[in-house]
């Protein structure tokens, strides 16, 4: 009893955190309802069978107990949804693929594809975009976002401010549009440490700001299935290490296509399945235009082409709603109307004009002639000024490959005039246009 005593004086005297707890069996001994034991003969508690005997004979407190049951218990409810949400399409995935094996061996024959040995196939079926993705998909993948859980994978493109990465989580392959700080040379992820867009010049905050915008208008535009002309955008993650902002991800549907700025993919195509492209970019820039939305970036390279002839257009980081007054100049050079250069309002037209000149390079002709270091001059702003009120001059004058189809280049030249008033103003107009003059050379554009 003396030393169970001492023991308790001085466990009484030691901080909290420091203190040790009597077990049952010695509290009970020190009120004198169980006699000390001269031999300790019974066997060591099931629950730790390892454990040293000093430490079996602590027993935690309730509030302890409970406290590490809590803490045990807390894990990222996000994470667990979304590994929820892969097991259930996992699941249906699996039903699918049973119920068609019960069906008869003829019916689930398909011819199989030639083995392809060059990169790039003849005509329209050039490349490839896969399935859209379905809303349990995107479910998932807004979860993702949220969480982080995902690796980023191999290099894709490199952009003037951003790099595409090949990401994936569990069974789902995505596209990673990443930005970073300085901070990720040295406490960044190893796939990203050292990778540098085109134009290294881009100040972090515009980069942030433009992808942010990216995602917003991806939001507005959303929705899901295979009739969207745009790439879908999923979420916007946060990248962080430390407690230190290293950058951000922007997560969208991942496209295995080739965007029309690819010479070798465009040679591969006839005149006839350019027509179709044509068409299929207008209606793809139609419907941004139906939602009010400018995109203010048209050119080649944010066209992307499917091996079903279907075309979708990306990259909506400098886009803004109709009627915007902008106070610096945003786009391509080559690709810019007199309205970006001389900084009036923007419209639906602005968009066309570029279109044009997208469509003229796609034909064998050349964008125009800018740079950066025109736009900065007052007599280059003061002339686009003019050419907005008064030019009546296309922008475009030699299509090479519609020389026997002038009703084609024609619509193209028309969408490139200078005047805005005289160019062609929707893409409703253009696409009637463009209707009209492939019906001249028996051209189906269904």
């Amino acid at each position: 009893m003396d030393e169970e005593k001492k023991y308790q004086e001085d466990n009484s005297r030691a901080p909290l955190a420091g203190r040790r707890y009597l077990s049952a069996e010695m509290l009970a001994r020190q009120k004198g309802q169980v006699a000390p034991r001269a031999v300790e003969t019974e066997a060591v508690p099931t629950e730790a069978p390892d454990a040293p005997q000093g430490e079996q004979e602590r027993a935690m407190p309730p509030s302890v107990v409970e406290a590490s049951e809590s803490s045990a218990s807390q894990v990222d409810r996000k994470r667990e949804t979304s590994k929820i949400n892969v097991a259930k399409l996992r699941t249906e995935r699996a039903q699918n693929t049973a119920t068609k094996s019960d069906q008869p061996a003829e019916t689930m024959e398909s011819p199989a594809e030639p083995p392809v040995e060059k990169k790039y196939l003849r005509g329209m079926k050039a490349v490839d975009f896969g399935s859209a993705p379905t809303a349990e998909v995107i479910a998932v993948m807004k979860q993702v976002a949220e969480t982080g859980d995902y690796e980023l994978l191999d290099v894709q493109a490199k952009g003037a401010e951003s790099i595409l990465y090949r990401a994936r989580y569990y069974e789902y392959e995505f596209c990673v549009k990443a930005i970073r700080n300085r901070l990720d040379e040295w406490l960044g992820n190893p796939n990203t440490r050292g990778n540098t867009e085109k134009l290294q010049n881009t100040a972090y905050k515009t980069k942030c700001r433009h992808l942010l915008n990216e995602y917003q208008i991806g939001q507005r535009l959303g929705g899901s299935g295979t009739e969207l002309p745009i790439v879908k955008i999923f979420g916007l993650h946060k990248v962080k290490r430390f407690g230190l902002e290293l950058g951000y991800d922007l997560l969208m549907e991942f496209v295995s296509g080739h965007d029309l700025s690819e010479k070798q993919v465009i040679k591969s195509l006839t005149l006839e399945d350019k027509v179709k492209v044509m068409f299929r970019a207008t209606q793809a820039l139609e419907y941004l235009h139906r939602r009010k939305i400018i995109h203010l970036d048209i050119k080649p390279s944010n066209f992307m082409l499917g091996r079903d002839g279907r075309v979708r257009l990306l990259d909506f980081g400098v886009s803004v709603t109709c009627g915007y007054r902008p106070t610096t100049i945003s786009g391509t050079m080559g690709f810019l109307s007199p309205e970006q250069i001389c900084k009036d309002y923007l419209n639906e037209s602005t968009d066309i004009f570029a279109l044009g000149i997208t469509f003229a390079v796609l034909f064998g002709g050349k964008a125009m002639v800018q740079s950066h270091e025109e736009m900065l001059q007052k007599n280059v702003r003061r002339q686009a000024k003019n050419n907005l009120e008064n030019s009546q001059m296309p922008a475009v004058s030699d299509v090479p490959e519609l020389v026997s189809m002038p009703a084609l280049a024609d619509v193209i030249r028309k969408c490139t005039i200078f005047q805005r008033e005289s160019r062609t103003q929707s893409c409703q107009s253009l696409l009637s246009q463009l209707r009209a003059a492939a019906k001249q050379y028996a051209i189906d554009l269904t």
